[in-house]
């Protein structure tokens, strides 16, 4: 994977305004992560890779759709691996259809 296809990624990243401290150290750590892991859209990468997650809400945004991860025994926004794909939104908008 070319450092090109992680592009989009690394500029919808950049354009994040990050609004505490701790925030800001996740987001500089997310950066630094997508800039130096050419495979980081693949779930085969040991110290992590990117997914895309979706909230889904109803009409009056009060209500939001969760589902229960059972590995992590937590419930979440719906999403998944990107499998490869650097298209963060497309697999968002897959793993909320699915």
């Amino acid at each position: 994977t070319t450092f090109m296809h992680r592009l989009p990624l690394l500029n919808k990243l950049r354009d994040y305004r990050h609004h505490d401290h701790h925030e800001r150290n996740m987001y500089e750590m997310l950066i630094r992560f997508v800039e130096t892991e050419s495979a980081c859209f693949d779930r085969a990468l040991q110290s992590g890779h990117v997914t895309g997650s979706a909230w889904i809400m109803d009409s009056t945004r009060t209500r939001t759709l969760l589902t229960h991860h059972f590995k992590l025994n937590r419930w979440l926004q719906l999403g998944g691996h990107a499998d490869g794909d650097a298209d963060v939104l497309r697999v968002a908008m897959r793993e909320a259809r699915e």
